[in-house]
């Protein structure tokens, strides 16, 4: 018995070549594809991306090389998907893309039901995906995870189209060099800085990259990527304690560098070392990666940390207990200056700032910024004598420096803040709150040291208070946490 079977291009639809065969006869096609008809298995040797055909009728038939002992494309199936990988975002999950797959419908006209796609490392020598499959519907946003793959290197993505009988296209690809491993860049005040001077310490330390929130934020970032991402990712801290957003505030600032709160002089502009580290990593806005920007600033563009040591300080002295809510917040609304028009520089400052770090020619517009809010101190700031050994009044060890009656005062000043932030982030930034996980939380902000033996009581300064304490630190990292 003599049969025809024609072998069809699986995007044009084209006829490569055709045979008229016997039953027991084997031929080999110029491409490869060989034909056995009484083993009823088709073998293919190269025919990647054609449709076999037999009147119209499918041959079932098994190619080793393919994952999932995947079966060749054979009868009326669809043509082999388009691939479209999506612009970075800030939106973008870690290791995921936005994926375009777009097909046709074969001659049955059954229609196009979902995708598969997958990796296989380098270019030009696979056939066929060698990672697991990874899959979406039509018609719906699909994603692509880079997980199995390896950063700042070439692979190839395959997909194909599978319409509602089960008839598969061929498989498509595109080479893409993957981008870098994301990074994380933490900018901003003593808040982000690692500010402390805690227990162990003998002195104040404006920075330490090892013990703010961005340090144990990295640490879950770091856990939640795969080993050859993980390998490749990195942190650097660019945040100096006492900075002010912009040249407004009294000190050094984010924009232009300056002096800290330590009185170390001479720092550059964290902002552009931070932009270019952005910049360096993302290669370019079409590339991008995952990086991760956090910050918290413009409370040292206000006299926030002056008004505070006043309270501090009179509490400690006994001169004013601000047991009144009326008179704490009087006091607050009437000296602290961020209720001041001039405070509006705050939000010009920040979107300064933004407008820098993503700057698609000196920093990276898909990196995810993420601005953290302050919190509320009222009823913290537990007084130590230092050095130890020397006993504190114990109506001074007792009480908070910043009386709980201030909380309302405070909140207000917060949420004015809060405010001038906010108007100067643009949609993809965002801004967290976290104050639910330090407000009335004196356990986890830094003890505050004091010379008991002189009086009036001298509080050391910088103090570590108001600062969180590295279980405080922890606390705000997971917050941030994807």
């Amino acid at each position: 018995m003599a049969y025809e079977i024609d072998l069809l291009d699986g995007g044009t639809g084209a006829i490569k070549s055709s045979a008229a065969i016997h039953t027991g006869v084997g031929p080999t096609y110029s491409d490869g594809t060989d034909f056995d008809l009484d083993s009823n298995i088709v073998v293919l040797g190269g025919a990647v991306g054609s449709q076999l055909t037999m009147f119209g009728a499918s041959l079932p038939g098994v190619a080793p090389a393919y994952p999932e002992s995947d079966f060749p494309t054979v009868g009326p199936a669809p043509a082999v998907p388009r691939i479209g990988i999506g612009t970075p975002n800030p939106s973008d999950a870690v290791l995921t893309r936005a994926l375009t797959l777009t097909s046709s419908v074969g001659s049955s006209g059954s229609p196009i039901a979902n995708y598969q796609y997958g990796w296989a490392s380098g270019a030009g020598s696979a056939v066929a995906p060698a990672t697991k499959l990874q899959k979406c519907r039509a018609n719906t946003q699909c994603r692509l995870s880079y997980a199995a793959t390896t950063p700042n290197s070439t692979w190839t993505l395959f997909a194909r189209a599978i319409d509602a009988s089960g008839a598969r296209s061929g498989w498509s690809s595109t080479v893409i060099q993957t981008p870098k491993a994301p990074i994380l860049i933490a900018l901003g005040d003593s808040v982000t800085s690692g500010h402390h001077f805690s227990f162990g310490d003998t002195t104040t330390i404006c920075e330490d990259p090892t013990y703010g929130y961005p340090f144990y934020l990295d640490a879950a970032l770091l856990k939640a990527l795969p080993p050859a991402w993980r390998s490749q990712s990195s942190y650097s801290n660019f945040a100096d304690s006492g900075f002010s957003i912009g040249p407004s505030g009294p000190g050094g600032n984010v924009l232009n560098g300056g002096t800290d709160a330590c009185g170390h002089s001479g720092i550059p502009s964290p902002a552009v070392a931070a932009s270019a580290a952005l910049h360096a990593n993302a290669g370019t806005p079409a590339v991008g990666s995952w990086n991760r920007v956090v910050i918290t600033g413009g409370i040292d563009q206000t006299n926030w940390g002056q008004v505070l040591t006043t309270i501090a300080t009179n509490t400690a002295a006994n001169k004013a207990t601000y047991s009144s809510a009326a008179a704490c917040a009087s006091y607050i609304k009437s000296n602290w200056d961020g209720y001041s028009p001039g405070a509006s520089s705050i939000t010009t400052d920040t979107q300064q700032l933004l407008s820098l770090l993503q700057s698609p020619s000196s920093g990276d517009p898909s990196a995810t910024i993420t601005w953290q809010s302050y919190y509320n101190v009222a009823g913290s700031g537990q007084v130590f004598a230092f050095p130890a050994g020397v006993r504190v009044p114990s109506k001074l060890a007792k009480q908070p420096v910043v009386p709980q009656a201030c909380q309302a005062g405070v909140a207000a000043a917060l949420q004015q803040l809060n405010n001038l932030i906010v108007a100067g982030l643009n949609d993809p930034s965002e801004f967290v709150s976290i104050e639910s996980s330090l407000d009335g939380h004196n356990n986890l902000i830094q003890p505050i040291f004091a010379d008991v033996t002189v009086k009036p009581v001298q509080l050391f300064q910088p103090s570590g208070w108001p600062h969180p304490n590295s279980s405080g630190s922890l606390a705000i990292a997971k917050l941030l946490q994807p």
